[in-house]
């Protein structure tokens, strides 16, 4: 729910209908009074309904505050104020006969578009005589908010708005950092309303577990899947004994062979490896561990390939060279993979991701289930997950407007794609994805199809293109898994909870 439709009173503001209402109510008593436009009763009439309109529109604000005073003195769900941008900075006296810097002292910090902000010293500062420089004197914005934060740059001569005559210079020691400004309303009222929902003694239903997940640090959205058990990837360690020096070694899946890897490969080159391989995309593998041969690889199959039992790769490593050999390229299961249980009772399963769309830092998904796993209740089962990704490529051709540059259009189509894409606005209102309605941003809509007329809509809204552009009558415009190949058609995004993630985005302008 919006914050702007956090209540809907239905208080009629309208001055008509309420002079209206009123010229009904005399009627209705004294049926043959008229309203005449030049009568005093009715000029008396429609002045009074404009002041009860204006009356009507205040009371019709109360309740937001209300209820912040509500969640601020009884519930303790306290907003977040405005902060002062602070700095540390380095002041140098004329000579060292000794002097004090008052309290308050005012001095000044140029900003973009030559606009003084101005800061003031914390508390007084004695710089005792034989001394000249204090270099640790913190100042503090006297303006909250963030217009002030992040200003400035190392070693910067400030202005002194308070001229005194002892001061040589101040200097800062780094940028102003710290600045908040107030939290909104509607952004207060929207954490309130979560905040409510918990004050059970501990989540009971699926919808309860996001809130909850997301009053935990490094969760930035989440979503409770009721009655669902996650299946597991499947992991496979692959080792090479003795320990070559030199040479390549193969891997193969499903009857696919990688292109020769070098001998000494790290897990990220494995991986790409992998990802080359025609029955395998990219983003299907994820390669973990230490460099071979003296380590050991992790390749954990996801994406399309997680959550079942899949093939076991064999390695070969016959052009493995050094002392020692035959060489061999091990490959073991750590892992069976297993595929989901659904309408499993007393379960609950917990996506969740960072601010940022991505993967939740592992240290923090462990502290995560920790907590979950406290307050489940009895003989629930609670399991907590990444989401799934997709990368997603996209290539078009587009005609700009006349007043637009190539490269302007160029980078403002790429932005839009990327925004679009984002893991981290996926399924938000305020984007043209079909399933929103109108949840919150912290909670993606269970949309798993990235479909070409809306990546089309989104391309056309950029500022500065004119249209698509079209050859043997079909849209310039192509899509794709990452690194697959490109057509004109909607891509499914894998996983139960699913979410895109921008590949190669490509605009050709004219």
């Amino acid at each position: 729910m919006p914050a702007d439709d956090y209540l809907d009173i239905p208080f009629e503001e309208n001055p008509d209908e309420l002079a209206n209402d009123a010229f009904e109510l005399l009627q209705s008593q004294y049926p043959d009074w008229v309203p005449n436009d030049g009568n005093l009763d009715t000029w008396l009439i429609e002045a009074m309904a404009r002041i009860a309109g204006e009356v009507m529109h205040l009371a019709g604000q109360v309740p937001k505050a209300i209820f912040k005073f509500a969640g601020e003195d009884l519930f303790r769900v306290l907003p977040e104020l405005a902060q002062s941008a602070t700095a540390g900075t380095t002041w140098t006296m004329v000579d060292n006969s000794g002097y004090t810097i008052p309290e308050g002292t005012l001095v000044g910090i140029r900003a973009a578009g030559d606009v003084l902000h101005a800061f003031q010293t914390v508390v007084e500062i004695v710089i005792p005589p034989g001394q000249t420089v204090n270099s640790n004197v913190s100042i503090i914005a006297v303006e909250e908010g963030t217009e002030a934060s992040g200003i400035g740059t190392t070693s910067q001569v400030l202005e002194m708005i308070d001229q005194l005559d002892f001061i040589n210079s101040v200097t800062l020691n780094a940028p102003t950092s710290g600045g908040e400004d107030e939290e909104p309303a509607g952004e207060y009222l929207n954490r309130l309303r979560e905040q409510l929902r918990l004050l059970t003694p501990r989540p009971v239903l699926g919808l309860d577990y996001g809130p909850v997940a997301r009053t935990q640090p490094g969760i930035g959205r989440s979503v409770g899947i009721d009655n669902w058990i996650p299946g597991l990837n499947e992991k496979q360690e692959v080792q090479i004994s003795p320990d070559p020096t030199g040479g390549t070694f193969t891997l193969t899946w499903n009857s696919q062979t990688t292109a020769a890897i070098v001998w000494n490969a790290t897990p990220a080159q494995v991986q790409t490896a992998l990802e080359n391989l025609s029955n395998i995309a990219v983003g299907e593998v994820r390669c973990t561990g230490t460099q071979l041969p003296a380590g050991a690889v992790f390749v954990e199959f996801m994406g399309s390939l997680g959550e079942s039992n899949v093939s076991a790769m064999t390695g070969s490593g016959t052009n493995l060279t050094g002392p020692g050999g035959p060489f061999a390229v091990g490959i073991s299961t750590l892992q069976g993979g297993t595929v989901p249980t659904t309408n499993a009772d007393k379960a609950v399963t917990v996506a969740v991701t960072d601010a940022d769309g991505e993967p939740v830092d592992p240290a923090d998904k462990v502290a995560l289930d920790i907590y979950l796993q406290a307050l489940r209740e009895q003989n629930f089962i609670i399991s907590v997950i990444d989401a799934n990704y997709t990368v997603v490529d996209v290539t078009v051709q587009v005609k700009k407007f006349p007043e637009y540059t190539l490269a302007d259009v160029e980078f403002r189509v790429e932005e839009a794609l990327t925004k679009f894409l984002s893991p981290k606005n996926w399924g938000k209102a305020d984007l043209p994805i079909s399933s929103a309605r109108g949840e919150e941003s912290t909670v993606w809509q269970n949309e798993n199809v990235v479909r070409y007329l809306e990546i089309a809509a989104v391309i056309n809204a950029v500022e500065g293109v004119d249209y698509i552009t079209t050859s043997i009558g079909l849209f310039d415009l192509t899509t794709g898994v990452g690194g697959g190949t490109q057509a004109r058609l909607d891509i499914n995004l894998v996983g139960t909870v699913p979410l895109p993630r921008p590949g190669v985005l490509v605009c050709n302008v004219i």
